[in-house]
């Protein structure tokens, strides 16, 4: 990966609508483009694909599955993937993530909205935020700690987005 996280530690990343219609979006540091967020249209699917700012290949594809016990299937072929289960929490207010090694981390709303979520370890520590700006069309993230691993801080970063990006899209549209 072009960028780990973990060295951009308290550095707002911005991503942006990358146009009125389209369902993609692309996340920068400063101007640099970081990574682009893709979402498959088509009737009942809802599959989002990262990419790296220049890459021809997706780095992880994350695709919503249920309804009651839903979850994100991810695929990647990064060699410094890190497996984890990726359980959406009720009422669209996050997800939750545990890795392998029993690594246990928390997306989760904190304002009334929705439009504001924090990424936490299971004891509650900070590691991340995420935040929808005024007009919907751009927002935030900030790494906050390089407590988990590279890997697992790249795979939180982007599943936390993904999810983000497909609640607030389908927000949008009802």
């Amino acid at each position: 990966m072009q960028k780990k996280f973990s060295k951009l530690l308290n550095e707002q990343l911005i991503w942006k609508k990358d146009g009125i219609f389209k369902a993609a979006y692309t996340l920068y540091h400063g101007e640099l483009p970081i990574a682009h967020f893709r979402q498959e249209s088509g009737l009942l699917k809802s599959d989002v694909s990262i990419y790296l700012a220049g890459a021809e290949e997706p780095l992880f594809i994350f695709r919503p599955k249920g309804i009651i016990n839903s979850k994100l299937e991810v695929e990647s072929d990064d060699i410094d993937f890190i497996p984890a289960k990726l359980k959406l929490l009720p009422w669209n207010k996050g997800l939750s993530v545990q890795f392998a090694n029993g690594n246990s981390y928390i997306w989760k709303s904190f304002d009334f909205w929705g439009q504001k979520w924090r990424l936490t370890t299971a004891d509650g520590r900070k590691i991340a935020k995420l935040k929808l700006n005024k007009w919907g069309s751009t927002g935030t993230i900030t790494v906050d700690s390089d407590d988990p691993s590279p890997a697992e801080l790249n795979l939180l970063i982007f599943a936390g987005w993904a999810q983000y990006m497909l609640l607030m899209q389908a927000a949008a549209a009802a």
